[in-house]
């Protein structure tokens, strides 16, 4: 992600790296889930996960999976907003992950209603606490 991204969902993929990070941020590259994949690194230098500059702020890593010589999970100028359940195998199953869902449309609009309650009470609360 060579800057300047937003917000970018990267899910229940396989990625086969010969050299390098399975991924690299740099320069406003921010608010990114990374969730859910298999990453098989032939030589992940300098890390599996490389966030080049500061500004790549509010990335989600969860729930991955790194195959290959991975010393070092994430290294740059900072870290993930928030890093949950990946982990670091020698040998395992590389096959593409499924998703828990086929289709996120399918899913919302299964469950529009749900949402929409949701998103009127956060708003109704949000509203309440500007006018006091």
């Amino acid at each position: 992600m060579g800057g300047m991204n937003e917000n970018w969902l990267i899910m229940y993929n396989r990625f086969v790296v010969g050299r390098g990070p399975a991924v690299m941020a740099k320069v406003a590259s921010f608010d990114h889930i990374i969730q859910g994949n298999t990453f098989v690194l032939m030589e992940p230098y300098p890390a599996a996960i490389y966030l080049g500059t500061a500004d790549c702020t509010g990335i989600e890593l969860m729930n991955n999976r790194f195959f290959g010589p991975v010393d070092q999970l994430v290294e740059g100028e900072i870290r993930p907003e928030v890093e949950w359940d990946n982990r670091i195998l020698k040998s395992g199953n590389i096959n593409r992950p499924q998703p828990e869902v086929r289709s996120i449309f399918e899913w919302q609009q299964a469950r529009k209603e749900e949402i929409q309650a949701t998103q009127r009470k956060f708003f109704e609360k949000r509203w309440a606490s500007v006018e006091e």
